[in-house]
């Protein structure tokens, strides 16, 4: 997200142009944004990713808005859609069936 930020503002700032995204190489572009970005030496030392409900001081963050959807898995049984979900005891035994199976079998490759 910070790159695609930086490029639109490289952008807006007629640093770049999109044409510069194809034309130049990637050093090139480093060297525009390490010139104009006062951030880019923190972007390039950076070594993880943080998430949070609140913008953290001093740090770079994006808010992307999103509809939560809650989704009912459905299931066609003789013609007729069956909630998932009345099966889902079942399921829960049949995984861990095949999740023992499935660890059996490991020890079996590690013989």
């Amino acid at each position: 997200m910070y790159i695609s930020e930086l490029i639109k503002k490289a952008v807006n700032n007629n640093l770049i142009t999109l044409d510069d995204l194809y034309q130049k190489t990637e050093l090139e572009l480093m060297d525009i944004f390490a010139s104009n970005f006062s951030s880019w030496p923190l972007f390039e030392k950076a070594n993880n990713v943080i998430i949070s409900d609140k913008p953290l001081e001093d740090r770079f963050y994006v808010h992307i808005e999103t509809k939560k959807r809650n989704t009912i898995p459905l299931l066609q049984k003789n013609g007729k859609l069956i909630e998932l979900q009345i099966y889902l005891p079942k399921l829960k035994k049949y995984m861990m069936i095949l999740i023992i199976v499935k660890m059996k079998n490991m020890d079996m490759l590690k013989q």
